[in-house]
């Protein structure tokens, strides 16, 4: 190691102890502010939390009717953030007459869902499920079982088609996919068959102020404390309006809050808190987007690659695939300038999709 190597390796060790050090303490004056509240630990993460699930009584109800009066395809959707994992979650703790499998998304091969299922189960080596057609009879004299899929707009048509045709032979079977809106439109449009099945529907929108309160009160008591906010009426008003009601961008907010208050050392988050924690957004007037840019934040609803827009937008729009990519993907660098999208890498590509606070004002539109 020459010395110029060795000098940056000691200024890249002494920034590591130095940024240890800060989050250590960062971490010790929130540990801190916690047990003044009487908290144990954060209660605004995004841990999900069924018994702390607010909201949605009638679509609850829904649910619980179509599944025990044995409908085969039932579909739950909502923007993201909308809460409806929690709500699946919830779902499987009040219905103790069903089994249940919850799958993070559909199997994407039928040896993944025999493997789910005989993990499940665990028979005997001999009786084990072998091949789909197995399944039906494999099931019958087993208590009925849900089988939940969340993500399934993220599926491929062919899987999709299997287990429809699964569910059809299986008496035993119920399914329950939850899926972002586009998904039905995505159904209507390339597999009317799966479409014509579903039986029953629900939708989760957004929660009321009301319930929000009692979101944040669960949460916190489940935490340690008491049902005592450590925020100002217009701290909750700024809370609401900013969230548009979606569970998880008041947790966020709610998150974000408590953290820097903790860092002035404030038992209670008032105004003068909020106003130092963030400025004011600028408010959006959506019809001084661009109509281009409009087009693609609304198809943003559902986290899409860019080569997914290209084909949603319908490729008829441009010259070519590979005008079309290029296109997309210059206004994609500009919606990010702005702020309008995010974007996560998944594998080789980037997924988009809309930001929490324009998401807010499209399902509202």
């Amino acid at each position: 190691m020459n010395t110029r190597e060795l000098k940056l390796y000691i200024r890249e060790q002494t920034y590591n102890v130095n940024s240890k050090m800060i989050y250590t303490v960062i971490a010790m004056n929130l540990i801190d502010w916690y047990t003044k509240l009487g908290w144990h630990q954060n209660p605004f993460t995004f841990e999900i939390l069924p018994h702390a699930m607010v909201g949605y009584k009638t679509q609850a109800q829904d649910m619980i009717t179509a599944l025990r009066s044995g409908q085969k395809i039932i579909l739950i959707t909502g923007p993201t953030g909308s809460g409806k994992t929690t709500f699946l979650k919830w779902l499987i703790q009040n219905m103790p007459d069903r089994d249940f499998i919850f799958l993070g998304k559909p199997p994407e091969t039928p040896e993944e869902l025999i493997f789910i299922l005989n993990s499940k189960y665990k028979p005997f080596f001999w009786s084990k499920i072998e091949s789909l057609y197995q399944i039906p009879g494999f099931l019958a004299k087993k208590k009925p079982l849900v089988i939940i899929c969340d993500e399934a707009h993220e599926t491929d048509l062919s899987t999709l088609e299997w287990i429809r045709v699964i569910s059809d032979q299986t008496p035993n079977l119920q399914l329950v996919f939850s899926a972002l809106p586009v998904f039905e439109n995505k159904l209507k449009t390339k597999l009317e068959t799966l479409r014509k099945r579903i039986a029953a529907r629900t939708e989760l929108l957004s929660i009321s102020k009301e319930e929000m309160i009692e979101l944040l009160r669960k949460r916190i008591i489940y935490a340690g404390g008491t049902d005592t906010l450590p925020f100002t009426n217009d701290v909750i008003d700024h809370m609401f309006n900013q969230s548009g009601g979606f569970p998880r961008e008041i947790i966020r907010i709610a998150n974000n809050l408590i953290n820097k208050a903790a860092e002035l050392d404030k038992d209670l988050i008032t105004s003068d808190i909020l106003e130092k924690q963030q400025q004011e957004p600028e408010k959006i007037n959506t019809d001084d987007i661009p109509e281009r840019q409009r087009k693609i934040l609304e198809v943003l609803l559902q986290p899409m690659t860019t080569y997914e827009i290209v084909e949603q937008l319908g490729l008829e729009n441009f010259k070519s695939k590979t005008h079309g990519l290029r296109a997309i993907n210059n206004i994609l660098k500009r919606l990010l300038e702005l702020g309008y999208v995010e974007r996560a890498r998944k594998n080789r590509n980037y997924i988009y999709t809309i930001s929490p606070r324009l998401q807010t004002i499209f399902i509202k539109a």
